[in-house]
């Protein structure tokens, strides 16, 4: 028998209160998260097919112009 046949997982998992799983958008550029984005007063981006980019640079496929 391995290790592995021995672990047991519980699915649950406790939280303390007040914590909250949070989602964030990533540049499909460059894969900068919203909070660092610099293009439109940091609002990003969208394009033709609805994708949203960090800056110009990544709209464009020219290079993130966020640094």
């Amino acid at each position: 028998m391995s290790d592995f046949d021995q672990l047991t997982v519980d699915p649950t998992i406790e939280v303390e209160e007040g914590l909250r799983p949070t989602e964030t958008r990533l540049c499909p550029g460059c894969g900068k998260p919203e909070a660092l984005w610099r293009g439109n007063l940091g609002r990003g981006l969208l394009d033709d097919d609805g994708h949203t980019y960090c800056c110009m640079g990544c709209a464009r496929q020219t290079g993130c112009t966020c640094r």
